[in-house]
Parts: structure tokens; sequence; C-alpha cells
């Protein structure tokens, strides 16, 4: 078996950041107007991406990247899909 190319407290800060991104403002409203450009993302949106380094997670590291792995793009992901479904959205069937 191959060890993992992030550990585990590296794949944390990932989340973490992830997270405090969230908290600072990234909710489902964010989303929707970002989803809506004609771009597909805002692109201050995708820059804070870039600045973060999330958008070198999965890219090899003799391109430049990070070489990260499913799980350390589930562990962003994962944060900012908590941010968008459970601030400003309510789930599908319940009443305003």
């Amino acid at each position: 078996m191959s060890t993992p190319i992030l550990e585990d407290d590296e794949r944390q800060m990932l989340a973490d950041s992830a997270q405090r991104f969230v908290e600072r403002g990234y909710d489902g409203a964010v989303r929707e107007s970002s989803l809506a450009h004609a771009d597909g993302c805002l692109p201050a949106l995708w820059r804070q991406f870039g600045d973060m380094g999330w958008l070198a997670l999965a890219v090899p590291e003799a391109q430049g990247g990070f070489g990260g792995r499913a799980g350390d793009l589930c562990a962003v992901a994962y944060a900012l899909g908590q941010g968008a479904h459970l601030r400003g959205r309510r789930p599908a069937g319940h009443a305003p």
C-alpha cells in the first residue's frame, strides 16, 4: 500500500482552512452567485481558491502542484459543501 502524500495533520489543516473560509462568508448565496457567473465561478472567488493552494492540490508535484489525492480534495470540498448547504439554504421540501 502506498503512503498518502498528505499526512492526516496536513489534511486536517486543509479542512480547517476551508472551514474558516466558510465562516468568513461563503454560503449558499455566494455559491449560487458564483455558479451564475458567465465563467462558472466568480473571478475573485477563484483567485481566493488559488491563493489558498486548493487549485493545485491534485496537480502532480512535477508540474508545480501539491500532488494530493482524492481525500485531500474531499477535505476542502466537504467544508465548502457544508457552508453552501447549511448557511442560507433550506433542504428541499421544507417550508420557509
